[in-house]
C-alpha cells in the first residue's frame, strides 16, 4: 500500500507541473477472454501534457459483459467492470499522430448480479462475490488531427486482474452438515480496446 501511495503522489505532482490540459472520452470494447465474452462501455480520460516526451493520463470507466457457460457458477451471469487510472504516457516521437505507450495502476471494482447456486440432495455449493482491488495496466496507441485542436484517439490497453471466486460448500454426510470451502482463481485479464476523441483545454 505505502508504494501505491508513493507512485499516486509522484504522478500527482506530474499533473500539477503540467503544461496544459486535455481531456477525452471514447466508447471502450474489451476483447473476450478464458472466462468472459466480449464487452462494451465507456471511458473519460484527462491528460495533464507536459513539453517533455513524458505526461501523465487519469482515466475512468465501465464495461459491463456476461461470463461464459463453461462454468456452472458462472453461466449466464454478468459482470460491470469499472475502473480509475493513473498511468504516465511516453512519447518516444513528436509528430502530429502522437504514438504513445502508457503503463500505471488502476483501482478496478465490481458490480454482479448473484452467481449460481447449485444444489443436489447432499450438497449445496454457495459462490461468494469478487472483491475489489488495485491492479497494472499497460497501454499503447496514437491520435489523428481531425482539425484545430481536436485528435481522433485509438488506444489498446492490456489490464491485468485477477480474482478469486470463493464457494462454500455444505455437505449432509450421515445425518451431519459439513462446510469446507473451496477457493479457485479466475484470470479476467482483457484487452480493452478505446476509440474516441481528445481535444486541448
Amino acid at each position: 500500500m505505502k508504494r501505491l501511495i508513493l507512485v499516486f503522489l509522484i504522478l500527482f505532482s506530474l499533473s500539477i507541473s503540467a503544461q496544459h490540459y486535455r481531456v477525452g472520452s471514447g466508447l471502450v470494447v474489451g476483447l473476450p477472454n478464458d472466462y468472459a465474452k466480449a464487452s462494451g462501455g465507456f471511458g473519460l480520460f484527462v491528460e495533464y501534457k507536459s513539453e517533455s516526451k513524458i505526461s501523465f493520463r487519469s482515466e475512468a470507466g465501465f464495461t459491463i459483459t456476461s461470463f461464459k457457460e463453461e462454468n456452472v457458477y458462472l453461466a449466464d451471469r454478468f459482470y460491470a467492470l469499472y475502473w480509475l487510472e493513473g498511468s504516465l504516457v511516453y512519447y518516444p516521437f513528436i509528430t502530429e499522430y502522437e504514438p504513445f505507450i502508457s503503463g500505471g495502476i488502476g483501482y478496478y471494482f465490481f458490480s454482479t448480479n448473484d452467481f449460481n447456486t447449485t444444489s443436489t440432495a447432499t450438497q449445496t455449493l454457495e459462490p461468494g462475490q469478487f472483491s475489489n482491488k488495485f491492479s497494472y495496466h499497460i497501454k499503447t496507441g496514437f491520435a489523428l488531427p481531425l482539425g484545430g485542436s481536436i485528435k481522433l484517439i485509438f488506444q489498446a490497453k492490456y489490464m491485468l486482474l485477477k480474482q478469486n471466486l470463493i464457494v462454500l460448500s455444505e455437505e449432509l454426510i450421515n445425518d451431519t452438515i459439513r462446510k469446507r470451502t473451496f477457493d479457485s482463481e479466475l484470470d479476467l485479464s482483457t484487452i480493452f480496446i478505446t476509440v474516441g476523441a481528445i481535444i486541448k483545454i
